[in-house]
């Protein structure tokens, strides 16, 4: 018998069946696979991006060169934001942005044996471009968000079900409660029926006064004051004068012997002709 300090426990050992390795190595390629699906994507994007910019610029190239940049270009991107994942989580895709763009303007300018500053240009709006086709890509695999009209139970909310019984007592209650706690409803009025004042003829008669009178068969004319403001209407015309009780329209409706008859909003006032000195 083994003496009982010489006894090392064991440590508990893990098998892993078949099926949990076959998991794992299905999860492993399923993400490989949608590495590469993004790898080969965001290539063709540059690389058709680069492709525009070059013709429209009509610079000289060679196409396998240009695939060949777009595809160390991505690879150096992808490849280093991996790498520094772990350590910088989401900031990693700007950690590895320098990189590609270093890798980039060297294999461009190779390949078309441009001025810098034309591959500088190309590069900026080929990335431009390639941003815009992905979010052309995104808005295709989103699809339509808006609510479909042809089901409308799919879109029914909770708020339409009825309430429990509990909830109904206590909205019940709470109805109650406001219902006491309102004040009393006061008599409705309606602004919109009730009359405007009327202002007294004597008070805006006053406010006018003849000046002048142009007698013309249907032409005729006549000049009124009203404050310093003075106003020239022909028969059966009317004008806005602005008193100091605000704006009223007069009309001239007759002319008579030594008097005039005006509708003063509405109303009629016969005023007199002013006497004539000799």
């Amino acid at each position: 018998m083994q003496p009982s300090f010489l006894r090392v426990a064991s440590a508990p050992q893990t098998t892993l069946t078949a099926r949990t390795v076959f998991n794992m190595n299905q999860q492993m390629l399923l993400t490989i696979l949608l590495f590469l699906i993004k790898f080969g994507i965001q290539t063709v994007f540059l690389a058709l991006a680069l492709w525009i910019m070059i013709k429209l610029q009509k610079l000289d190239y060679n196409f396998p060169g240009l695939l060949g940049s777009a595809i160390l270009a991505c690879a150096t991107d992808s490849v280093l934001t991996l790498v520094f994942k772990p350590w910088f989580g989401p900031f990693s895709t700007y950690l590895s942005a320098p990189f590609f763009i270093v890798v980039l303007f060297v294999c461009i300018k190779k390949v078309t044996n441009a001025d810098a500053v034309d591959v500088a240009f190309t590069i900026v709006v080929g990335g431009a471009l390639r941003f815009g086709m992905n979010l052309w890509l995104i808005g295709i695999l989103m699809g339509d968000l808006r609510p479909s009209a042809r089901a409308p139970e799919e879109f029914e909310t909770i708020t339409q079900q009825p309430p429990p019984p509990q909830m109904q007592a206590t909205n019940k209650v709470s109805q109650t409660a406001i219902t006491t706690n309102l004040p009393a409803p006061s008599t409705p009025t309606n602004l919109a029926a009730q009359p405007k004042p009327i202002k007294p003829v004597e008070v805006t008669t006053n406010l006018f006064a003849v000046k002048g009178v142009t007698q013309n068969a249907s032409k005729s004319a006549v000049t009124i004051q009203t404050g310093k403001k003075r106003y020239t209407i022909l028969l059966g015309e009317s004008a806005l004068a602005q008193t100091s009780n605000g704006p009223v329209s007069v009309r001239f409706k007759e002319l008579g012997d030594g008097w005039v008859l005006l509708v003063i909003d509405g109303e009629e006032a016969k005023l007199s002709l002013p006497k004539v000195v000799p």
